[in-house]
């Protein structure tokens, strides 16, 4: 790891990569530049659905992120002095930075902090923002796809660059297919890691059981691939402290039980199986919910 004059880091990341679906579709349908009131109308409309979509995706996940921060169990410091509260705090403490380009996120934040802790509050706060993430976008008919994954890269100038990325990038566009939250092996071998993170026996099993937590929100997929576990048994729990949990998750099931009706019916065939695939994800873990069928909730996106 280094760092210059603040403008550039070098260190491992935790990236996540996140691709908001059906936007090339929208975008194609904006107007030409307004001539007439009905044209601005249109316009004010499509903009709606692009614009107006993905700068919310981007301030409800960086709302989710620092959220995050709160589901930490209390019962992780607690027991700690108060020296080696300030020191576990030290690994907890993290932000997060962001860029956009068209219809793409990146979300990265550094793994070691300034004084060179390794830390898993990063990894633990971008999974639950990716899962609370997934959910409300599938509720507001919105579908995301994306990977979150660690390794090293460049932060210059708030941009980041690295070899995290290109991974990001490639479990996405060329893993996933279907509207899910990919989980690297990276992910998995640096949770599994966590006893050696601090030399402080007391700090290290604080992290432990925040590596341990973080595992909550990863589940292994039909075809062998991790994912961020969006409706599982953790997210179940953090959703269920929200006065909206139910009725998101409720609207995201019937979202994508539509969406899969439709393509079976419809076509394409790419996408009838796609959505199946989302759609038998969803039904696996309804033993977690109390998710009435006729009950599809608000847009949580409007």
């Amino acid at each position: 790891m280094s760092q210059s004059e603040d403008t550039t880091y070098l260190a491992y990341y935790v990236v996540c990569l996140i691709d908001v679906l059906g936007q090339k579709q929208k975008l194609a349908a904006w107007p030409e530049l307004p001539v007439s009131e009905g044209d601005m109308s249109k316009l004010m409309g499509s903009m709606k659905e692009t614009l107006g979509t993905v700068v919310t995706l981007r301030e409800m996940f960086l709302s989710f992120f620092q959220e995050a921060a709160k589901c930490i169990n209390p019962d992780l410091v607690s027991a700690l002095s108060e020296q080696d509260r300030e020191r576990y705090e030290r690994f907890a403490d993290c932000n997060v930075g962001v860029q956009w380009f068209s219809d793409t996120f990146v979300f990265f934040s550094a793994i070691p902090n300034q004084y060179g802790d390794i830390r898993v509050g990063p990894l633990y706060r971008i999974l639950i923002a990716a899962c609370m993430a997934m959910v409300v976008s599938l509720a507001g008919k919105v579908p995301l796809r994306g990977a979150i994954t660690i390794g090293p890269g460049v932060e210059i100038d708030q941009t980041f660059y690295g070899p995290a990325l290109s991974e990001a990038y490639h479990l996405e566009s060329e893993v996933a297919k279907h509207p899910r939250i990919l989980v690297s092996d990276e992910v998995l071998a640096f949770l599994r890691g966590a006893q050696h993170f601090s030399k402080d026996s007391k700090v290290s099993a604080a992290t432990q059981r925040l590596a341990a937590a973080s595992h909550g929100y990863i589940c292994q997929d039909v075809d062998g691939c991790w994912m961020v576990d969006f409706l599982g048994e953790s997210a179940r729990e953090l959703f269920t402290k929200h006065e909206k949990g139910y009725e998101a998750a409720r609207a995201a099931r019937s979202f994508v039980q539509a969406e899969a009706e439709r393509f079976r019916e419809t076509g394409p065939s790419k996408l009838a199986l796609r959505y199946h695939l989302v759609q038998q994800y969803v039904e696996s873990r309804l033993d977690n919910w109390d998710l009435e069928e006729d009950q599809a909730g608000a847009s949580a996106l409007d």
